[in-house]
């Protein structure tokens, strides 16, 4: 029993980052996607305007928020890929020196 619950224990840590990435891509897509929702729905109209921007904001704050915790999931993957050799041939430019 606890070598099954030990087992269980470390493929769990060894997907934590998949873990993290997925619910961060998920609910930053689920954020944009309301706000997205809540862009489209028309709002009462009163005499002033208070009411329709107080809905343009928050609109926009979960349309940005949304887009900032997904591009905050896959960040690490992006970084890697852009600067794979990056810090390589800039030390090997250095030693020319």
């Amino acid at each position: 029993m606890k070598k099954i619950l030990h087992e269980k224990i470390s493929k769990f840590k060894k997907n934590k980052g998949k873990i993290v990435k997925l619910t961060c891509l998920i609910i930053g897509s689920s954020l944009v996607i309301f706000g997205s929702l809540n862009l489209l729905t028309p709002t009462e109209r009163f005499v002033d305007n208070i009411v329709v921007s107080e809905k343009s904001i928050m609109t926009a704050f979960l349309i940005l928020t949304g887009l900032v915790i997904g591009t905050g999931a896959v960040a690490d993957d992006i970084s890697k890929k852009l600067f794979k050799d990056f810090h390589r041939k800039v030390s090997s430019l250095e030693e020319e020196d």
